[in-house]
């Protein structure tokens, strides 16, 4: 479904809408199905990654974070900073 959207902002609110039913090996997939930036937070080892500052990220990192998928998040002025 993700590959059938065109904008980048389109997938990542698809995800975030479809979240809550992804156990976390699912979430892991689906993570690897974005684009690169994305795809580094599946790796879970602690790589930083840096995703550009909008509300739609703002809301992924906050369920990631809340997921413990991510355990600090940095928010800079044009990207947040992931760690």
């Amino acid at each position: 479904m993700l590959e059938n959207l065109e904008s980048l902002e389109s997938k990542v609110n698809l995800v975030i809408e479809q979240i809550s039913k992804f156990n976390n090996e699912e979430l892991i997939e689906i993570l690897q199905l974005l684009p690169n930036e994305y795809s580094q937070i599946a790796n879970l080892d602690g790589t930083e990654t840096l995703l550009k500052n909008n509300q739609y990220n703002k809301k992924l990192i906050k369920i990631l974070h809340d997921r413990e998928f991510i355990i600090n998040d940095k928010v800079e002025k044009i990207k947040l900073n992931l760690i």
